[in-house]
């Protein structure tokens, strides 16, 4: 488990964010009652350099919050030197 309630969500997330090459881009999205499920590519730096990561983000949507979240991360590609 990366974080677990909201004060530490935020701390991770504002770390996060401080990247200057972070960017995601969502690829696709299916809904499924209180289910989201993302599939997104993500450039960021890596402690081994610039690259991207294929993620799985799993949302379970509660009212407008979301309740519980899962993250399956693939594999890192490394930008060519």
């Amino acid at each position: 488990m990366l974080a677990r309630g909201q004060s530490a969500l935020r701390e991770r997330f504002r770390l996060r964010f401080l990247e200057p090459n972070l960017h995601a881009a969502l690829l696709h999205r299916a809904v499924c009652g209180a289910m989201v499920v993302d599939h997104e590519r993500v450039t960021r730096t890596f402690p081994e350099g610039l690259g991207t990561i294929d993620v799985i983000m799993i949302y379970e949507v509660r009212g407008d919050h979301i309740a519980r979240s899962w993250t399956i991360p693939g594999p890192i590609t490394l930008a060519p030197r």
